[in-house]
């Protein structure tokens, strides 16, 4: 059995996620250069595991491995809820999708400014088919949700 299937089993509680993430594939993901500065802060589990920067990101089904989620939305509603808590938690969403820690305040800009870009772009796609289902039905739009 790969190193990777015997360290799985045994990260199903948060507790030894921290331990499962540094052995996973040969990377480091429980500590980064900031260790002094997460000691200091309260986080959630991903908060504690995740490296820093997007260069390092994290895939989300390697996450959902290490920390023995059922599945992707598991993850992704861990991610929402830490980071209303105040984690830092970027996603990449390029060639090397993942999860990682912002870096600093830049790399938090960064994200945001992606962020606001795709909300940009939803927005103009809902505006184009509320335009063509009004075509198709004959009614105007109406404000609202």
């Amino acid at each position: 059995m790969s190193e990777q299937r015997k360290t799985r089993s045994s990260a199903a509680t948060p507790e030894r996620a921290e331990e499962t993430a540094a052995t996973i594939n040969d990377q480091k993901f429980s500590q980064s250069n900031d260790t002094t500065e997460r000691d200091q802060r309260q986080g959630g589990t991903l908060f504690k595991i995740l490296p820093s920067g997007k260069e390092n990101a994290v895939p989300g089904w390697k996450l959902v491995e290490i920390l023995g989620l059922k599945d992707l939305r598991d993850l992704t509603q861990l991610v929402e809820r830490e980071r209303r808590d105040g984690s830092p938690i970027c996603a990449s969403t390029g060639a090397e999708k993942g999860y990682y820690l912002a870096d600093g305040p830049e790399e938090l800009e960064d994200y945001l400014r992606s962020l606001n870009r795709r909300v940009k772009n939803i927005n103009r796609t809902v505006v184009h088919l509320e335009d063509t289902l009004s075509n198709m039905t004959g009614q105007q739009r109406i404000g609202g949700d």
